[in-house]
């Protein structure tokens, strides 16, 4: 499975008409809500091999969109 570019794996985060969250968005903050970024992350957990979806939530408001990413694709 090719690694998707950031601009790629955050696509689904997008509000409409708006452009990709940026990489220092933190979980908590992002403009599409709660509930789509919880759904984003149970996505994730299911197509790639990761920490717990849990431990992500645990760190909600520390949690950045860059933090995410680097945990799931480690050479990028």
């Amino acid at each position: 499975m090719t690694e998707p570019s950031f601009e790629e794996f955050v696509r689904p985060l997008r509000t409409p008409g708006g452009a990709p969250p940026g990489p220092d968005h933190k979980l908590a903050g992002l403009p599409v809500g709660e509930y789509a970024v919880l759904a984003w992350l149970d996505e994730l957990q299911a197509r790639y091999p990761a920490e717990t979806e849990a431990a992500l939530i645990a760190d909600w408001h520390t949690t950045s969109l860059h933090d995410v990413y680097t945990m799931l694709f480690p050479a990028r």
